[in-house]
């Protein structure tokens, strides 16, 4: 089974906006000093990496493609290394692109507590939960409201 967090949304994110974005979060949310990330990748799948030590990919379907039949949807999926790492910057890259782009997320695996969102209590819940390690970030991540 794979693992993946959608999000619709109307305007397809700025990839140097969600870029700039992710290294801070990410940073700030396990207490650490600014680790900066970085994307590669086509216009329709960007590999995000923090730091080198986590990474996820970001696939985009345009409006007509997909359920959401009027919007824009991205698929987030954590990258193969680290597990809690890339899974804790999936699950941020997709929080921030709701955010950024006032999305829903789209929870089937309910991997951010399962409730459909915008974002912003999700980013609230983490960083409730600074200065801890990723595990413990996914894990308060996953607690329901």
């Amino acid at each position: 089974m794979s693992v993946e967090i959608g999000i619709h949304f109307e305007v397809r994110p700025d990839r140097e906006v969600i870029e700039r974005l992710v290294g801070p979060t990410m940073s700030a949310l396990l207490g650490d000093q600014m680790v900066a990330a970085w994307m590669d990748g086509s216009p329709d799948l960007w590999t995000v990496n923090w730091g080198g030590a986590a990474s996820a990919q970001i696939v985009f379907v345009p409006p007509g493609l997909h359920e959401f039949a009027d919007r824009w949807f991205a698929s987030v999926s954590p990258g193969e290394r680290g597990l809690d790492l890339s899974l804790l910057l999936a699950e941020v890259v997709a929080i921030l692109i709701a955010v950024v782009c006032d999305g829903q997320i789209v929870d089937e695996l309910e991997l951010l507590g399962g409730k459909p969102g915008t974002g912003g209590q999700l980013l609230i819940r983490a960083f409730n939960n600074r200065n801890k390690s990723a595990k413990e970030i996914v894990a308060a991540l996953r607690i329901p409201n």
